[in-house]
């Protein structure tokens, strides 16, 4: 994994496109995603309760002699003072997972080697996933989704928090271009969802991630630890669905951890959807109808 900044932003060329691909880890330098470390693992966290946490790990991370007997130590203190709870016990939350700029904006691994106060060299041998876990793996999102859908996820999401429940479900998002193309009839044309008054919908459609109103009170994740959309089918309305419209449904349902009182519930849920589509489809041709030029662009595949 190429860094090219002091937060490690990468930017390169997709093979064949003119495109700017955007690096998923971190876009940007207002948000970045710690997830593969297992920042989302910790049982019964809000943003608040994670915010306060990330704050004491880089305070106290930062106060930390640079020598392996110090940073083991810092390890063994972190676990016995947070005392965390894992959601599946499996995946490991590591706590070397800190802010790594002084807006808080960015998460991430505080033994990178361009982490404050490490002078370029590497300690992330000596966490619990390895330097490993940084250089060669990739989430889903790096392989399933195009350049062009890349690039419209990290536009409408700036926040650190929001972020990181959005980009590892890549089920979720390819549930919204499948959605989008099905209630527009065409493809998604990158210049329309990245319009301001367009990223306010597709903005509005990931933050259901915090505020979805059919959300179970016990989640479970959702598609967070599920693969693509077609491998959603642990869940059992996904596996009987044959079209790809009620499966896109079902998947959005899922992942959204929804858990629905009555069959009249989940109807008014899938009413939802569908006027949040249709008013996104209106928004789009008042503003192809108000361009002098038409609609142009590049078309995801």
């Amino acid at each position: 994994m190429t860094m090219t900044s002091s937060h490690g932003t990468s930017r390169h060329q997709h093979p064949g496109s003119r495109m700017t691909e955007p690096h998923l880890c971190q876009p940007d330098h207002n948000k970045s995603c710690a997830w593969c470390c297992g920042l989302y693992q910790i049982e019964g966290k809000t943003r608040q309760d994670l915010a306060s946490l990330l704050h004491a790990r880089t305070a106290c991370f930062a106060r930390t002699p640079r020598t392996v007997g110090h940073i083991i130590a810092y390890a063994e203190q972190r676990r016995q003072q947070e005392g965390l709870l894992f959601l599946d016990p499996d995946f490991y939350s590591c706590e070397f997972i800190g802010f790594l700029d002084k807006e808080s904006r960015l998460v991430g691994c505080l033994l990178n080697p361009l982490a404050q106060g490490n002078g370029g060299i590497d300690w992330r041998g000596l966490s619990y996933h390895g330097g490993a876990a940084c250089s060669k793996y990739f989430c889903a999102g790096f392989r399933k989704l195009s350049v062009l859908q890349k690039r419209i996820v990290v536009r409408a999401i700036q926040d650190w928090y929001l972020y990181g429940l959005v980009v590892p479900g890549i089920a979720y998002i390819l549930s919204f271009f499948r959605l989008f193309a099905i209630f527009t009839h065409q493809k998604v044309h990158l210049n329309q969802l990245l319009s301001p008054s367009a990223l306010s919908y597709v903005r509005q459609f990931f933050g259901w991630k915090l505020d979805w109103p059919y959300r179970s009170s016990a989640p479970s994740g959702g598609c967070l630890y599920s693969g693509p959309i077609d491998r959603a089918a642990h869940d059992s309305s996904c596996a009987i669905a044959t079209d790809t419209y009620t499966a896109s449904v079902e998947t959005v349902f899922h992942c959204l951890d929804s858990t629905f009182p009555s069959a009249q519930a989940k109807k008014e849920a899938q009413e939802q959807l569908e006027t949040f589509f249709i008013r996104l489809k209106k928004v789009l041709a008042e503003q192809e109808a108000n361009s002098p030029f038409g609609t142009t662009g590049e078309l995801t595949t």
